[in-house]
C-alpha cells in the first residue's frame, strides 16, 4: 500500500508541476541574482532520475507557430471564446479583479514569456514525506518582470502564510513561495526551482561545479538509456518538447521482484522517450521504448506484442474517397499462445486450469472457438473510414482475411444459437449480409429477467448489437449495419467520386495518399493515415447545430454562449492536411512515429501552457483538499487506536499478567494490532505518538509533519475516546473536542 501511495503521489506531483512552477514565479524579482549560466538539468541530474520534461521554444519555432495553420485555427475560434470569457467575468467568484486578463491573453502571454523554454524533473521520491522530489529550470530572460506582474495575483492569497525562512547558499539567495513552499533562485538567465530546500542546495552545488569547469559525477546526459531514447525520439531535429521516463528506476521504486520482471519480460525495459518537433513545417512526434532485445529474443509481454510487418496491399481495400485507414498485423493464434505462455510463466496451475476450462466450454458449446473462429482469421486487419456516397457523417468498416469461410460461418451460427441470439440475413444489391438480433422477450416484460435467464446472450446482444458482417472471397468485412457495408462496397466500386476528385478505384491509387505514406517504414506492424477534410465538415456542422440547439438552455443557465460567432467549416478546412503514423519494433526497442493532421506547428506548447495556468489556479484548492484528507486520516487513525488499546488491555496482549494499555506503537505492532506503517509513527503527513499509558489511562496525539502544508490541526485522544483538536500547536486534554469516537 505504501509503495502504491508513493507512486500515486509521484504521478500527482508530476501532474501539478506546471501550476506550482508558475505560481512560484510570482515572487521572482525578490530572489538574488547570479551571473553564471545554469547548464540544462540533464547535465545536473543523476542517472537514476525518474523523469525529465523539457519544452523548447526557440525564435525559429515561435515564428513557425505564428505562420502555422494551427495559429490560424485558434484565431478563427477567438471571437466566441472572448465573448464567453467576457460574459463569465462578472459571474464567476473572484473574476472581477481590475485588470484581470482573459484566458486567451493569459495563455498567449505565458507562452511568449516561456520562449526560452523550461525543464521539469523528478529526481526521485522523498520516502519520509512520500512526495516526489520536483526540480525545475526555466529561462525567462529580460521578461521576468512582465511574468511576475502577470502571475502575481496567483500568489497573493498565500502570502499571509508563514513558511520557511529564505537562505543563502553558494552566494545565491534562495527564496520560497508558501503553499507549496517551492524554493527558487536566479542563476544567470535561468530560474531554478525545487520542492525541498536540500534538493535546491544540491542543485546549486552541482551548478556551481559545472560553471567552474568541474565535472559532475554520472550526469543523466551521459546515461546510455537517456542518450538512446533522446536520439530515437528526436533525432537531429529541433525539439519543441521532450519527455523522458526512467523505467528501470520506476520499477525499482515499485520494488517489484526481479523474478517477476524477468517473467514479464520487463527486465529489458530501460527508458521511455517522447519527442515533439517540427518536421517539414508540420508537427511530428515520436514515442520510443528503449528495450534492447536479449540474446535469446524477446520474452514476456514484449514477445506477445511483437508482430510481423503489415501488408501494404490492404490500401486497395479502401475506396478512393476514404478519409482514414488503419492497418495492423495481428496474428491471433500467435497472440493467444504468447498470452498463455506468459500466464503459465506467472502461474502454471492457473494457466493449465484456464486452458482446461476453455476446452470444456468448447465441448459444451459444440464450437471450436480457437480453431474455427479466432485462428481461422488472418493477420492483416484494416479499419477504413469513408463518407457515404449519399452524403452524411463518415462510417467505418473493418476487414480481415478468413482461411475457411464456411467453417467460420458455421461456427459463428452455432455460437449465436447457443447464446440465444437470432442470426438474420438481408440481401442488398445482390450481396448477402448477416447480423445478430437480441432474443425477443414478452411484450411489456421485465428486461432484467432476460439477463437472468441468458446472461451471456443478453450481454452479447448489448455489446454486439451493432455487428453486421459478410464474406467476400477470402475476406471478412464487418460494420454496424447492412447499410454501412452496402455503402462501403458502393464507394469501393465508384472509383474516383471522392471529394478530392481523385482518380482510381481504391485509395492506393490516389496520388495524395501515395505522397503522404511515402515515408512509411517497410517493417511497421501498424500503419495509419487520415484525411480529416473529407469528413470534417459533416462532423463540424453537426456539432454546430447541436450547440445551437443547446445555446438557449446554456444562456438561461448563465453560460454566455454565442454559437453565431463560431467560424464556418470552410474557414478551417484549408488548415487541415493528412496525418500519418507507424509502429515498429527495432532491435533496441519500439518506435511509434506520427505526423499531425494540422499543418505547421501544432498547438501542443500552447495547450501545455494552458494546462499549467489552470493547474496554477487550482493548486491552492488541491492542496487544501490534500490537507483535509490527511486530517481525516489522522482522526480515523486515532479512533482505531482507541479500539486497539481496548483490545490490547482486555486480552493482555503483552502477556505480563496485568490489564494495562500499550505504552508505545511498537507494543501494538508486536501484538499484531497495527501495521508497520503506523508502527513507524508516520503516516500520510502526520506523526503519531502514545504519550502515556498505565492500567487505567492512556493518551496519544497526531501532529502534522509540516504544519500548514501536510495539515493545519493537531489532534489528541485518550481513554475516553473523545478526539480533541488545536489549530495553534499541540492538542491536549484541555483542547476542544471535534467529535465522538
Amino acid at each position: 500500500m505504501r509503495r502504491a501511495a508513493v507512486l500515486r503521489r509521484c504521478a500527482a506531483g508530476a501532474a501539478l508541476f506546471a501550476g506550482m512552477l508558475l505560481s512560484a514565479l510570482a515572487g521572482l524579482p525578490a530572489a538574488a541574482r547570479a551571473e553564471q549560466a545554469l547548464p540544462p538539468l540533464e547535465q545536473l541530474l543523476p542517472q537514476d532520475a525518474l523523469m525529465l520534461l523539457r519544452v523548447d521554444r526557440s525564435a525559429e519555432l515561435e515564428q513557425a507557430w505564428q505562420q502555422s495553420h494551427a495559429a490560424a485555427v485558434c484565431a478563427a475560434f477567438r471571437p466566441v471564446f472572448e465573448e464567453l470569457w467576457e460574459g463569465l467575468r462578472g459571474r464567476l467568484p473572484g473574476s472581477q479583479q481590475a485588470g484581470q486578463p482573459g484566458p486567451l491573453e493569459t495563455v498567449e502571454t505565458v507562452a511568449g514569456l516561456l520562449g526560452g523554454g523550461f525543464e521539469l524533473a523528478i529526481a526521485g521520491v522523498d520516502r519520509e514525506r512520500g512526495a516526489p522530489r520536483l526540480l525545475a529550470r526555466i529561462e525567462v530572460g529580460a521578461r521576468e518582470r512582465e511574468l511576475a506582474q502577470l502571475l502575481g495575483q496567483l500568489a497573493r492569497a498565500n502570502r499571509h502564510r508563514r513558511g520557511p525562512e529564505p537562505f543563502t547558499h553558494q552566494g545565491i539567495e534562495v527564496r520560497h513561495l508558501v503553499d507549496p513552499p517551492l524554493y527558487h533562485a536566479r542563476v544567470g538567465s535561468s530560474w531554478l526551482l525545487a520542492l525541498f530546500a536540500d534538493d535546491m542546495k544540491q542543485l546549486l552545488d552541482r551548478a556551481r561545479a559545472a560553471a567552474g569547469g568541474g565535472s559532475i559525477a554520472a550526469p543523466l546526459a551521459m546515461h546510455d538509456a537517456y542518450v538512446q531514447a533522446k536520439a530515437r525520439a528526436l533525432g537531429d531535429r529541433p525539439a519543441l518538447g521532450w519527455l523522458y521516463l526512467n523505467l528501470q528506476a520506476l520499477l525499482r521504486l515499485g520494488e517489484a521482484p526481479p523474478e517477476l520482471l524477468q517473467r514479464l519480460g520487463l527486465d529489458s525495459a530501460r527508458a521511455l522517450g517522447l519527442g515533439m518537433c517540427v518536421d517539414g513545417g508540420r508537427l511530428a512526434s515520436s514515442l520510443y521504448l528503449c528495450a534492447p532485445m536479449p540474446k535469446g529474443g524477446r520474452g514476456g509481454i514484449f514477445a506477445v506484442l511483437e508482430q510481423g510487418p503489415v501488408d501494404r496491399s490492404v490500401a486497395r481495400l479502401a475506396p478512393a474517397s476514404a478519409s482514414g485507414l488503419l492497418a495492423v498485423h495481428l496474428d491471433l493464434q500467435r497472440l493467444y499462445r504468447g498470452l498463455m505462455e506468459l500466464f503459465a510463466a506467472l502461474d502454471p496451475e492457473q494457466a493449465a486450469r484456464a486452458e482446461q476450462q476453455l476446452t470444456q466450454a468448447e465441448g459444451e458449446l459444440g464450437v471450436a472457438i480457437r480453431q474455427d473462429l479466432l485462428f481461422n482469421l488472418g493477420s492483416d486487419w484494416a479499419w477504413i473510414t469513408f463518407p457515404p456516397p449519399a452524403g452524411g457523417l463518415a462510417q467505418t468498416v473493418a476487414t480481415v482475411g478468413v482461411r475457411d469461410a464456411d467453417r467460420f460461418m458455421n461456427a459463428l451460427g452455432k455460437l449465436f444459437a447457443k447464446a440465444g441470439l437470432e442470426l438474420r440475413r438481408r440481401t442488398l444489391d445482390g450481396r448477402t449480409y448477416y447480423y445478430a438480433l437480441a432474443p425477443l422477450g414478452r411484450l411489456g416484460g421485465d428486461v432484467q429477467r432476460v439477463f437472468e435467464r441468458n446472461p451471456g446472450g443478453a450481454l452479447f446482444a448489448l455489446l454486439g448489437s451493432s455487428l453486421c458482417f459478410t464474406v467476400v472471397g477470402d475476406r471478412l468485412v464487418l460494420g454496424d449495419m447492412p447499410h454501412t457495408l452496402a455503402d462501403y462496397f458502393d464507394a469501393l466500386t465508384a472509383g474516383g467520386t471522392g471529394p478530392r476528385g481523385a482518380a482510381g478505384a481504391s485509395l492506393a491509387d490516389v496520388a495524395a495518399f501515395q505522397q503522404a505514406i511515402g515515408g512509411w517504414p517497410e517493417d511497421a506492424m501498424l500503419l495509419s493515415w487520415s484525411e480529416p477534410r473529407a469528413s470534417f465538415g459533416g462532423y463540424y456542422n453537426f456539432g454546430l447545430r447541436l450547440a445551437k440547439a443547446l445555446e438557449g438552455w446554456a444562456r438561461m443557465a448563465g453560460l454566455p454562449l454565442d454559437v453565431n460567432l463560431m467560424p464556418r467549416a470552410e474557414q478551417l478546412l484549408p488548415h487541415l492536411v493528412p496525418g500519418t503514423s507507424s509502429l515498429r519494433w527495432l532491435p533496441d526497442g519500439m518506435l511509434l512515429e506520427s505526423r499531425a493532421t494540422m499543418g505547421g506547428l501544432d498547438s501542443g506548447a500552447v495547450v501545455l501552457a494552458a494546462v499549467g495556468l489552470g493547474a496554477a489556479i487550482a493548486v491552492p484548492n488541491l492542496l487544501e483538499s490534500r490537507k483535509g484528507a490527511n486530517e481525516a486520516m489522522a482522526k480515523s487513525t486515532l479512533r482505531a487506536l482507541f479500539t486497539f488499546q481496548a483490545l490490547f488491555r482486555e486480552g493482555d496482549k503483552d502477556g505480563d499478567g496485568r490489564l494495562d494499555y500499550a505504552e508505545s506503537l511498537g507494543e501494538l505492532f508486536a501484538a499484531g494490532l497495527i501495521d508497520e506503517v503506523l508502527a513507524s509513527g508516520r503516516k500520510q503527513g502526520y506523526r503519531f505518538r502514545i504519550l502515556s499509558a498505565d492500567e487505567d489511562t492512556w493518551s496519544a496525539v497526531a501532529e502534522p509533519l509540516e504544519p500548514g502544508r501536510s495539515g493545519d490541526r493537531w489532534f489528541f485522544i485518550d481513554e475516553t475516546g473523545v478526539i480533541r483538536q488545536s489549530e495553534h500547536g499541540p492538542a491536549s486534554a484541555d483542547s476542544p473536542p471535534v467529535g465522538g469516537r
